[in-house]
């Protein structure tokens, strides 16, 4: 029995001794396939909790649960607190009739909510299928359902995970779970939906690249995953991953639905062309003009390469912004940069389909609808972005961490105590140069038992 133990204590050593500290991302559809890190102690106190857009998740909330009475909803006593660290931001790309005022594509059927303590928080984002009420309160039910089950099975039970392995095991649904490392100097994400990490060295990445094929083409019409009784009874769940990544101190962790995401995509922008099957790079450049001079065409791009410039982009308006502020942007900041861009890159489509013109009372014949209908079309496929509902969610990770005065006098010299008995467990990279100002006193610890 002895040995047996002895040989999975190896066995799991020499799995974490393979993993070095960097943005390498680690994911599979069990949270067997991520690695086993363990964590510090995730602290109670809420600093930021925020939803929207409207009520947000507040609104699947009926008082009928709580008899009538107020109290905390999904885990938090009040949805209206969100700091410059951690934000969320969810808006309408569609048009606005030029008559009545109205705008397409109401109600907003995405919804966001963020939770966010000392050294952990959960990250949350729905997008519901097609318009309506309908869609709106799925999206909020899914949220309702996610963090009120998170809050209580981690925080109101006091059953905080000790690993991140424990992490995944308690999440479900759309989201992500932010937590500090203890047998690593840094910071540790798992998510559950598509999301990315801007690193200020390295730039972004997306950590749930293993939920999709980055190699082949999207078929915008399948979600990828739905909640809800889509196969008889039971969610379709094919896209669900278990990642898990490592983080700098002053990163940002962010979440958004296609409507940001895709008006990134080269082709969506009209920039470049999808792929054909001959695998030309470049399309042939023929003489259109009348004088004769080549028209060069758009270069084609295959799904792979539209992904690396889709998240190139995005790093592009995050250090124009920088330059322009000259500060490092905040996670407000970040998530304001990536919303008017979107709306730059489809104001096009908007103005077309907003032009006075249109809705002007006149008598036409068929063959006059038809030929403005095709009119409006031709000149819709030509314009660049896609309108759809647009939502993003970001933290910046360690913003709302203590000062190294206010930790010991919380957790004195408790977490340090432990190492003896997690020092087996400690992945190669632990003693790596101090990442946050939590791994300061981890590292020394970590040195101390190696000299002893």
């Amino acid at each position: 029995m002895y040995s047996k133990i002895c040989s999975e204590e190896k066995a799991l050593k020499q799995k974490l001794k393979k993993i070095k500290f960097g943005q390498e991302i680690f994911y599979g559809p069990t949270p067997d396939d991520v690695p086993y890190v363990q964590l510090a102690p995730l602290d109670d106190e809420v600093i930021v909790s925020y939803t929207g857009p409207d009520n947000g998740l507040i609104y699947a909330e009926s008082s009928a649960e709580n008899n009538g009475n107020p109290g905390p909803v999904a885990g938090c006593k009040v949805w209206n607190r969100k700091e410059p660290q951690a934000y969320g931001i969810c808006i309408s790309l569609y048009e606005q009739h030029p008559i009545n005022m109205k705008m397409s594509g109401e109600p907003i059927a995405d919804s966001f909510a963020i939770c966010a303590r000392r050294n952990n928080t959960i990250l949350l984002i729905a997008d519901g299928v097609n318009w309506g009420e309908k869609s709106r309160l799925a999206a909020r039910c899914a949220l309702y359902g996610s963090m009120k089950y998170l809050n209580y099975k981690i925080f109101d039970k006091h059953q905080h995970p000790s690993t991140t392995q424990d992490c995944h095991d308690s999440c479900s649904g759309n989201h992500w779970m932010r937590v500090t490392g203890r047998s690593f100097p840094g910071w540790g994400l798992s998510p559950t939906i598509y999301g990315f990490v801007y690193s200020h060295n390295q730039g972004i990445s997306e950590v749930t690249i293993g939920s999709h094929d980055d190699s082949s083409e999207r078929d915008i019409r399948d979600a990828g995953g739905a909640l809800g009784p889509v196969d008889g009874q039971n969610p379709e769940l094919h896209n669900l991953t278990c990642s898990l990544t490592f983080c700098n101190h002053g990163d940002i962790a962010f979440l958004t639905t296609d409507g940001i995401s895709d008006n990134f995509d080269p082709v969506v922008t009209k920039i470049a062309l999808p792929q054909k099957a001959d695998d030309s790079n470049f399309n042939k450049s023929v003489p259109n003009n009348p004088n004769g001079s080549l028209v060069v065409d758009k270069p084609e791009m295959s799904p792979k390469e539209r992904h690396i410039y889709s998240m190139k982009e995005m790093e592009r308006v995050v250090h124009e912004y920088e330059l322009l502020t000259e500060e490092q942007c905040s996670a407000q900041d970040f998530c304001g940069a990536m919303v008017q861009h979107v709306l730059t890159v489809t104001d096009g489509k908007r103005k077309i389909l907003e032009n006075p013109a249109l809705y002007a009372k006149r008598k036409m014949t068929s063959e006059d609808r038809k030929r403005r209908d095709s009119e409006i079309v031709e000149k819709m496929s030509k314009a660049p972005g896609k309108l759809d509902h647009a939502s993003i969610v970001a933290v910046e990770i360690g913003g709302f961490l203590k000062t190294e005065e206010e930790k010991r006098m919380k957790y004195g010299d408790r977490q340090f105590q432990n190492f003896r008995f997690q020092f087996a467990r400690l992945p190669a990279w632990a003693d790596q140069p101090n990442f946050s100002p939590l791994s300061i006193y981890y590292t020394k610890e970590i040195r101390c038992k190696e000299t002893a």
